[in-house]
């Protein structure tokens, strides 16, 4: 379920309490994020009945985002019930966002090993022959290593930014443990694989290539 559906959903509840005098964006429409890979920056596009939309940038790499994501909030006279559940939504918008682009660069990278490329580029440096397959073993775990670095790094920054959050709407913590313990298993996978493809190519026989169909690719580049 998409989460701008959710945020569609949670319009009745960010309502002013009975008794109350309605604030004039109490009648919220729908809450848009839009978060801009590159640049580290969601843009908030808060739509409200019979009112021109709020809309504001916040960069959540500065240390300080969650607090300045508040205050501009606090700014545009909302009421502190929608306030909490709009922060509530970015939140969870927001880990779910990096945790996705977490995955799909691990995957991307996975993918990217090529038993024939690394063979290549070690046959053509290396004028022993006996020693190409040790050399494709160590060049593959370099490789591997960068790649295990990497999704890790992408994790521990969830993690991060997690600690900035109070997380009153949900815990994602054994979901981020999942993720790094299954694309470890996958890179695990891909190396004794391209492994045993580096000896074949050394006994003089074809490989077919293991990737992933230009299918699943797609689908995770749209992630």
């Amino acid at each position: 379920m998409d989460l701008s559906d959710s945020a569609k959903g949670i319009a009745g509840l960010l309502r002013t309490p009975s008794g109350q005098a309605q604030s004039l964006y109490s009648k919220i429409t729908n809450i848009l994020f839009d978060f801009k890979k590159k640049k580290n920056k969601v843009c908030v596009r808060i739509e409200v009945s019979q009112h021109l939309p709020i809309e504001f940038e916040v960069d959540y790499s500065l240390l300080d985002f969650n607090d300045t994501f508040k205050q501009i909030l606090k700014q545009s006279q909302l009421n502190n019930l929608d306030i909490q559940s709009i922060d509530n939504l970015f939140q969870v918008k927001l880990v779910d966002y990096l945790l996705v682009q977490a995955i799909k660069k691990g995957m991307q990278k996975i993918n990217s090993l090529s038993a024939q490329v690394i063979y290549s580029q070690v046959k053509e440096d290396q004028e022993d022959p006996d020693k190409v397959v040790k050399d494709c073993i160590k060049y593959s775990m370099v490789l591997s290593n960068q790649i295990l670095q990497d999704i890790n790094s992408k994790h521990q920054r969830i993690l991060e930014v997690m600690k900035k959050f109070n997380m009153e709407v949900y815990e994602r913590g054994p979901l981020i443990s999942r993720s790094i313990e299954e694309l470890t298993d996958n890179l695990h996978r891909k190396f004794i694989l391209i492994i045993n493809q580096i000896i074949e190519l050394q006994r003089g026989h074809t490989i077919a290539e293991s990737h992933l169909t230009e299918q699943v690719k797609a689908l995770i580049n749209s992630l």
